[in-house]
């Protein structure tokens, strides 16, 4: 399936990049390793013994936060390059911004705190790991904040008529085509990310309900989440559709039908499974040729 690439598409959607950075609170033990090397009678290089140079504990929240951060991004994101940009409808800018904040927020709400108890985590470590333990291994109290960082960034969509550098006339339309054929080749390649993961979606379940069998559940789980998350991303696609592709909105509509079953009649009515996984297949069977 090819993108409908329009003049329109600078309007809707912009490039977007997300840059979080955290402390690992590690660091590799030289003379440790070889200590372990040569309790064991191995080369010097067999292997590497790192510390954790701070309870795990200490650093869990700043991690959940990431993680959730980046798993909202790239839900709500298509790939646009190599170099951490991302496409962002600006359908749903609005919500991406402010739940983007919130994250920031709560970031640096959690580096902070984990930067005022810095001390006291140095000095928990001590007991912890004992003759590892190095004062030169940690870093000192006021370097501890900087660390940290969450950065979001927002930029247009290149265009091929913003490229206004005197290379002369043949050299510069070169250029222009090539900006123009870089823009679509990256919307085909962000409408073949949407299909992606609708095929996952749907195939997932298609999958489990052929492979279901109420009389032994626990072989193969059919989990509410199956349906939840589907509802879920059945209501996202659309507004991720900024080529306006045709045949993504009526992938959506497909989804959001399949969607409707009821996860405990899917569990106990076979009639319902059978419709459900034929309904399954035909979807995938249409994504077939859409490439």
């Amino acid at each position: 399936m090819t993108a409908d690439v329009s003049p329109t598409i600078h309007e809707r959607a912009m490039l977007v990049s997300l840059s979080i950075k955290s402390w690992s609170a590690r660091k590799q033990d030289d003379r440790a390793s070889e200590e372990v090397a040569e309790a064991h009678g191995a080369e010097r290089n067999a292997g590497s013994y790192t510390k954790a140079l701070v309870a795990r504990e200490a650093l869990e929240k700043i991690k959940k936060i990431i993680s959730d951060a980046r798993v909202f991004h790239y839900g709500r994101t298509l790939p646009w390059s190599d170099e951490g940009l991302r496409i962002l409808p600006s359908e749903m800018f609005f919500e991406y911004d402010e739940r983007i904040k919130e994250f920031r927020e709560a970031f640096n709400l959690a580096a902070a705190e984990f930067a005022a108890n810095y001390p006291q985590y140095t000095e928990e470590a001590k007991a912890r790991l004992g003759t590892l333990w190095k004062a030169e291994d940690y870093l000192e109290p006021a370097m501890v904040a900087g660390k940290f960082s969450f950065e979001c960034n927002i930029y247009p969509l290149p265009e091929s008529r913003d490229f206004r550098v005197d290379l002369g006339t043949q050299e510069t339309e070169r250029i222009r085509e090539q900006i123009k054929e870089n823009v679509n080749q990256a919307a085909e390649e962000a409408v073949r990310a949407i299909l992606e993961r609708a095929r996952e979606c749907v195939g997932r379940m298609a999958e489990r309900l052929g492979s279901y069998d109420p009389e032994s559940p626990g072989k193969a789980p059919f989990r509410d989440t199956m349906i939840t998350n589907m509802r879920d991303f059945a209501e996202l696609l659309p507004r991720l559709n900024f080529t306006g592709s045709p045949d993504i909105e009526i992938l959506a509509k497909d989804i959001a039908h399949l969607a409707r079953f009821d996860p405990d009649r899917l569990r106990n009515n076979r009639a319902a499974q059978v419709q459900a996984k034929h309904e399954a297949d035909k979807i995938m069977q249409r994504m077939e040729g859409y490439g």
